[in-house]
């Protein structure tokens, strides 16, 4: 549907990879390096790769106008492989999450991140600047363990995002271990009941304060009983250490004796 969409397919091609980035157009989001490596990931990979970029760019402001002038170019001169319209407002974000092959955040800083979780709830694994909150929740994926949510580029830089992006492609042509991939990135989602929850631990923190979760405390008085005194007779203590067998033993001793007393 993208690819028709916005690519002008005729028919729908699922060996071509689709690299999504929805967003503002600041520096903050490292829109530049997308537009940086593009062209040249089209050629490697002989025109089979398509990237959509959607967000409106501020031409007030230069670098945003800067962005929006390529974007235009890459547009014109690989409409089939680059699609993008800074000066139109994105309205199909959600539909973007769900039906790309890969989401790209190449941010050069980023506190915590939505928009990576906003690709996960599609099931879409994201390639990701390694900062901030995105190295906590997009984990490189390991084809031996099976494991990770999507790829991550360690310096901010065009070499290492094309190389991330490398690794995205080799696993996209194994469906086996990209149907794997988009398996995790779905569960890699994180619940926003727990994002609210360290937020508002932070909060209560910033006060000297402490965040108490009455959830958890209800839910550990129900796991465990209340307390109450215990028997602790000689008897009942044997009871606990021996059983109830040496018990009765003890009590047959105790009579014995006492009707040979009498």
């Amino acid at each position: 549907m993208l690819q028709q969409k916005y690519f002008q397919f005729g028919d729908l091609d699922d060996s071509i990879p689709m690299f999504s980035f929805v967003g503002r157009v600041t520096a903050q989001k490292g829109v530049h390096l997308i537009l940086d490596i593009a062209e040249h990931i089209i050629h490697k990979f002989e025109f089979k790769v398509q990237f959509l970029v959607g967000g409106p760019a501020n031409m007030r402001e230069p670098y945003s106008a800067g962005c929006a002038h390529k974007m235009w170019a890459l547009r014109h001169k690989y409409p089939n492989c680059f699609w993008a319209a800074p000066d139109e407002f994105f309205t199909d974000g959600s539909l973007v999450n769900r039906g790309s092959d890969f989401g790209l955040m190449p941010s050069v800083f980023e506190p915590g991140g939505i928009v990576q979780h906003e690709f996960f709830v599609g099931g879409t694994p994201v390639i990701a600047h390694k900062t901030g909150g995105l190295k906590d929740s997009v984990i490189e994926y390991q084809w031996d363990s099976q494991t990770g949510s999507g790829y991550t580029f360690e310096s901010h830089s065009t070499g290492d995002f094309i190389f991330a992006m490398d690794r995205a492609l080799g696993t996209f042509k194994n469906k086996a271990q990209y149907n794997k991939l988009r398996d995790n990135a779905f569960k890699a989602t994180m619940d926003g009941e727990v994002v609210s929850k360290a937020w508002l631990n932070e909060f209560y923190r910033l006060r000297g304060k402490r965040f108490v979760d009455y959830s958890v405390v209800n839910k550990l008085s129900k796991q465990f009983q209340p307390w109450k005194p215990q028997d602790y007779t000689p008897i009942s203590i044997i009871q606990e250490i021996f059983g109830s067998e040496k018990k009765k033993q003890i009590f047959k001793d105790i009579d014995h004796g006492a009707a040979e007393d009498d």
